[in-house]
């Protein structure tokens, strides 16, 4: 019963999904026709996106600003919070809140003067600003995550690491 159950759940999930991709290979005049199947593939809509739209270069940006902001957050993120659960000085457990007090101030607070700090930086329409302000702002979540990963490893295992060598 459960399985007939997540079949039927997972077809009302792909309907519409299925239901995009078939109208998208509908020629204009019988676009309006929802439930009638395209008697031919029509690939007009896929070659506009291609030349009008500049589908490649859209997807470049995309690629660059998620690779390039999902490596520095994590190179960042991962140093941070290894640093942070390792060292017990007072000064590392308040740098440690004040990291994770970026998750607690909405961004919106700080729109004016980061647009104000962003024209300063000449860095209007870059995709240098996309990562960064994406790294900034995933910054005290990775490095939380992080922290809690490392503080659930014991420091025996780095030191018999460390011993053997690695």
């Amino acid at each position: 019963a459960m399985e007939v159950f997540m079949i039927l759940l997972s077809l009302v999930f792909l309907f519409p999904v299925a239901f995009l991709v078939v109208m998208s290979f509908k020629r204009p005049g019988i676009f309006y026709d929802p439930f009638k199947l395209p008697d031919s593939l029509y690939t007009g809509y896929y070659r506009s996106a291609f030349t009008d739209m500049n589908f490649p270069g859209g997807l470049l940006n995309t690629v660059v600003i998620t690779v390039g902001g999902l490596m520095l957050t994590i190179i960042v993120g991962s140093m941070a919070g290894y640093m942070l659960s390792r060292m017990n000085q007072r000064f590392f457990r308040f740098a440690f809140i004040f990291i994770l007090s970026g998750m607690v101030i909405p961004i919106v607070g700080s729109l004016i003067p980061l647009f104000k700090l962003v024209i300063a930086m000449h860095l209007i329409n870059t995709r240098t600003l996309l990562v960064l302000l994406y790294t900034a702002t995933l910054v005290p979540f990775a490095t939380f995550l992080y922290s809690a990963f490392t503080k659930s490893i014991p420091r025996e295992l780095e030191e018999s690491a460390s011993i053997d060598g690695c």
